[in-house]
């Protein structure tokens, strides 16, 4: 519409140059900055998600699993020792993170006894993994956050520019003939500008 309103600079002289033609630059530019965000925190929470899914399963396979084996093999030598529970491959990161700390919480007050056969920096490790992924999760929940603002903020913005338009289409449809070409070419981009940014379009 910008471009077919800019390729007739003499025809549109006092549109191009009023208050209608401005708002339209407005919301333009306003729509295409949010698409731009809309785009990026889209991407960033997919990449978020596979980081997090990534830390997680490192978090059950290599840190939870392995506690787990090591609290069953000392389980004659530590009976208090309470049975660890292994997360679901289908668990989500929240949860997995759960039961990583619930079996650091439960192994503890032992890890005088792990660290004399295995690496004394074990729970250390672990934290730092379950750190790791809860950071993960956060980051991926500010970046759907940003993608939910910006699509919310399209959707409002959608609709001023519909105002907008209608507004600069009464101008030209009182400004040219009925049966002008350029009035049905104008006409035809309004049509098709409305069926795009129709709700559920």
């Amino acid at each position: 519409m910008l471009a077919f309103l800019d390729e007739r600079p003499g025809l549109f002289r006092e549109l191009n140059a009023g208050g209608a033609r401005r708002a339209l630059d407005r919301v333009t530019q306003r729509l295409a900055a949010l698409a731009v965000q809309q785009e990026r925190d889209s991407t960033r929470a997919k990449g978020e998600r596979k980081q997090e899914l990534r830390l997680a399963n490192q978090l059950r396979n290599n840190h939870i699993k392995p506690l787990q084996k090591m609290a069953v093999a000392y389980k004659a030598e530590l009976p208090r020792l309470g049975k660890i529970a292994f997360p679901w491959r289908r668990s989500n990161a929240t949860v997995v993170a759960q039961h990583g700390r619930s079996a650091v919480k439960m192994v503890r007050p032992f890890a005088p006894v792990f660290a004399k056969r295995h690496r004394p920096d074990f729970i250390a490790r672990m934290l730092t993994a379950i750190e790791a992924l809860e950071e993960a999760t956060l980051a991926k929940g500010a970046a759907k956050g940003g993608r939910i603002r910006a699509t919310t903020a399209i959707t409002k913005t959608i609709g001023e520019a519909r105002q907008v338009v209608s507004a600069v289409d009464a101008i030209i449809g009182a400004q040219l003939p009925e049966h002008d070409p350029i009035l049905t070419e104008w006409r035809l981009l309004v049509k098709a500008f409305r069926r795009a940014t129709a709700v559920g379009g």
